[in-house]
């Protein structure tokens, strides 16, 4: 009776809105739309998708901007780690780099997307630091590098968002390896680090790191709010058009925006196919170099500008984070000037509508992170109760991340609106429960899966119960990876911006809403302080979790 219900509380919890988003998308993509009068199948949604004059250009203008993001982001990872202990410079970098990364995981993609937005625009932070005195300019010029027509900077805030996941994961899973005994083998060989890593410790690590980059992959061909504040915008890629018809007043555009919500789909798997198909192009070439023994002892030059790159993207993405800063609390900030001639808190009047969204956001990121590691738990103890079933619903688990959310989004919108369940926090916090879950799945695995069950065996030989045993056996000994899954639920559920916008029904707001609609329209003010809530809420996770961390391993006093 147990595993029945179980089984059947996964199935629905996730089956079912899986099935009801996919459905609520498909049938308007083939012409079924009750409330409009369209009850036949029919291509007429098709027929007024491809006439849009813009479709072909956004439908590859994705796919160029997904692959190239995520593919920089492989290469800088694997440099980053193939260098790290060939070049002093890069080791300190990494050093460097392993400190900043729960900070720079847990940015929100809107935040980095506001930064370089503040950077540079026309009248970014750049241009000001830079005008008058070299280029002479009094006003801010007709050009700039926000909005890019060409995807430029938004290829740019997506790298400068998947390095640090991806460099997280490898580093998690790089552990597992016998990384320092291979590359020793390949210096007793003459191999220059890159080449150990590319011959020897890469085809092991990439099989491990495949759902991640897939995941990563999926949000990079359908990424929505990064789209709209940095552009392109004439046409904007095809998610941007779905949105467009999302949010158009005339009911009938929602025929051909979930044609091309169906079409995102197929995008993604034609892109995950792409990517299938150049690793394996790649790993051709790798067995091809190895073969004809190259070292790459002379890589170094090629190596080193690239990471040069890396570092002074980063150095950008600092200075737009400061800029945030700046224009959060600056009353008067003429162009020209370098800095803000005055300072105040007027834009900060509205204090307690402010910290009710503040306190909305903080009690829906919370709830959800909760939520998914209870669900979490519950999945990883029960995985011996019905294997088959589980295997299921694991993989249910990541459909969240390898379908893009605006397809997935609208059929679900649909279905909630016909149930009423629109437009509630309830549904809101269940819904970030959906997102979250993979990743606290992901963090708390290792830990139940590898728990030694002799500690329960022990603790049941000396009288202690189930439910005891759990509490004060258990649960102490995962209180890291608990409090891991904690944080990165937070930052997770506060980067979610879709999800907010169908499940809320423009009545449920949060930080990441008023971030992404305030600097779409322009206000930087506006912006600035929502990009600095949405910074301070993962920053409160991951201080909670230190100091609970520091508490939890504090020797305790003897009564």
């Amino acid at each position: 009776m147990i595993r029945f219900g179980f089984v059947t509380f996964g199935l629905l919890l996730f089956a079912l809105p899986l099935l009801g988003g996919m459905v609520g998308v498909l049938l308007p993509a083939f012409g079924y739309f009750p409330p409009l009068g369209y009850e036949g199948i029919s291509l007429l949604p098709a027929a007024l998708f491809w006439a849009h004059p813009h479709a072909l250009t956004a439908l590859f203008q994705s796919l160029y901007i997904g692959l190239t993001a995520t593919a920089l982001s492989v290469v800088f990872v694997f440099l980053c780690l193939a260098l790290e202990q060939e070049h002093r410079a890069v080791h300190h970098m990494m050093k460097l780099v392993r400190v900043m990364l729960g900070p720079l995981i847990a940015l929100p993609h809107s935040t980095i997307a506001i930064a370089l937005l503040f950077l540079l625009a026309p009248s970014g932070w750049l241009a000001r630091l830079i005008a008058p005195e070299i280029t002479g300019w009094m006003r801010p010029p007709a050009f700039g590098f926000v909005p890019d027509q060409s995807g430029g900077v938004l290829i740019l805030g997506l790298m400068a968002k998947e390095i640090p996941f991806l460099l997280f994961v490898a580093l998690a899973q790089s552990q597992s390896l016998p990384v320092k005994r291979l590359l020793t083998l390949g210096r007793l060989h003459g191999y220059h680090g890159v080449a150990s890593w590319l011959y020897l410790i890469w085809p092991q690590l990439y099989p491990l790191l495949r759902l991640p980059l897939f995941a990563v992959l999926a949000y990079a061909l359908s990424v929505i709010d990064m789209t709209l504040i940095l552009g392109p915008t004439l046409p904007p890629p095809l998610a941007g058009l779905i949105l467009q018809g999302f949010t158009d007043p005339d009911l009938a555009a929602r025929l051909p925006a979930s044609f091309a919500a169906f079409l995102q789909l197929i995008l993604i798997i034609a892109g995950m196919m792409i990517w299938v198909g150049v690793a394996k192009l790649c790993r051709l070439c790798s067995i091809l170099l190895r073969h004809h023994q190259w070292r790459m002892r002379s890589i170094s030059l090629v190596t080193l500008p690239p990471l040069m790159i890396l570092g002074l993207s980063f150095v950008l993405l600092a200075l737009g984070l400061i800029a945030i800063g700046l224009w959060a609390f600056a009353k008067s900030w003429p162009f020209s000037a370098n800095l803000p001639q005055s300072y105040g808190l007027h834009l900060w009047r509205d204090s307690a509508e402010w910290g009710l969204l503040f306190a909305q956001s903080f009690v829906i990121a919370v709830a959800a992170s909760l939520s998914s590691i209870g669900l979490s738990m519950l999945w990883l103890e029960g995985r011996h109760w019905h294997r088959r079933s589980l295997s299921v619903m694991t993989l249910l688990l990541f459909i969240p991340l390898l379908v893009p959310q605006i397809s997935l989004l609208f059929g679900l919108q649909v279905a909630l609106s016909y149930l009423y369940l629109d437009g509630k926090l309830l549904t809101v916090i269940w819904l970030h429960t959906l997102y979250c879950l993979p990743y606290s799945w992901l963090v708390l695995a290792p830990a139940l899966v590898h728990f030694d069950r002799r500690y329960i065996t022990l603790a049941r030989s000396l009288g202690s119960g189930p439910w005891r045993c759990f509490w004060r056996v258990k649960l102490p000994m995962i209180a890291p990876s608990l409090a891991s899954a904690f944080s990165i639920g937070i930052a997770v559920s506060v980067a979610l911006y879709l999800p907010t916008l169908f499940a809320g029904a423009g009545r449920i707001d949060t930080v990441t809403t008023e971030a992404v609609t305030a600097a779409a329209n322009g206000a930087r003010g506006g912006a600035a302080r929502a990009a600095l809530m949405q910074m301070a809420l993962p920053l409160l996770g991951f201080l909670a979790v230190s100091f609970f961390l520091r508490w939890q391993q504090a020797p305790k006093k003897q009564a």
